[in-house]
């Protein structure tokens, strides 16, 4: 039977007459990886301070182990946590700031600061001071101290912010590896949405404080549009004979720097060889044709746009 780790019940958070979070209902399960995603201004940040105790919602419930949220709770030695710009004290090594942390946390195991180090690869720069810290290794020495107790529960904001392409690889190989094999709950905001993609089981959309679409990666995949992506050697003179047509098509650049033209209209989805049919005939032959599904980034894009309309 599945466990309830984060619920919320109509959770509100207002800040005089703007509503910052409206009516929010959550329930986050033992060993789920959940990316909540929003634009700035959302009410992400706003919903992961509630949930740590940080600020008081205006009205609603919430729960966290089980246990109602509040300052002086017990539950916190269960969570680990990470929020928005990562700090430390800028005058200890790394050692002496997860050395700190583990007699906060009251951890008897003095080797728990070593496999720390190790699991975010920071070795090198234990005896470095923090502020001597590249961004990305500032990045790391939170994401330890966030683990170092090796909580039930993690509550990242923007977890790999500031990190190289290898970091974000292997903070993603972790977080997943602690919520398969120790059953880890991770509730996370991210901006960088081709790892959430990668990574979450389950993924939540805020946009100007309500919850507009929540499903799980296999929804997501049922839900994506497929699109028609296709280059000619004259983008410009191609979306004016699409338009014409009746077929609206917008351009994007591809991983490998080209730019492309994408069709969302089902007709042209369905039927790509009638594409094809009418740029031949325009002088306008296709050097590449190709139907896909939108990734995460183009779906949460185009919700959060349907969303304002």
């Amino acid at each position: 039977m599945s466990e309830a780790v984060i619920t919320t019940e109509n959770f509100t958070r207002c800040f005089g007459d703007f509503t910052a979070v409206d009516k929010l209902n959550l329930v986050i399960e033992r060993g789920e990886i959940y990316a909540f995603l929003g634009l700035n201004g959302a009410g992400k940040s706003t919903t992961i301070r509630m949930l740590l105790g940080m600020i008081t919602p205006s009205s609603g419930k919430v729960n966290v182990l089980g246990h109602e949220v509040k300052a002086d709770s017990t539950i916190w030695q269960q969570v680990g946590h990470l929020v928005e710009s990562p700090t430390a004290y800028p005058e200890l090594t790394v050692r002496e700031n997860l050395e700190v942390v583990r007699l906060l946390h009251n951890l008897k195991d003095r080797n728990v600061v070593d496999r720390v180090i190790d699991q975010l690869n920071l070795g090198r720069y234990k005896s470095r001071k923090a502020h001597a810290l590249s961004s990305g290794n500032l990045q790391r020495l939170c994401l330890a101290r966030a683990l170092i107790s090796e909580p039930d529960l993690l509550i990242l904001d923007e977890p790999a912010s500031a990190l190289d392409p290898a970091g974000v690889v292997e903070v993603r190989e972790l977080l997943r590896t602690l919520a398969k094999e120790k059953g880890t709950t991770i509730f996370m905001s991210s901006h960088i949405l081709g790892e959430v993609d990668r990574l979450a089981s389950r993924i939540g959309i805020i946009h100007q404080g309500r919850l507009i679409e929540e499903m799980s990666a296999g929804d997501l995949e049922a839900r994506r549009q497929p699109e028609l992506h296709l280059h000619t050697n004259n983008l410009t003179k191609t979306i004016l004979v699409l338009s014409e047509r009746g077929f609206s098509a917008t351009t994007y650049t591809s991983a490998n720097n080209l730019e492309m033209l994408t069709i969302t209209d089902q007709k042209a989805v369905a039927h790509p060889e009638q594409i094809a049919k009418i740029l031949v005939e325009a002088g306008l032959p296709p050097t590449h044709l190709s139907v896909e599904q939108e990734d995460l980034e183009k779906h949460f894009l185009r919700i959060t746009r349907e969303a304002q309309q």
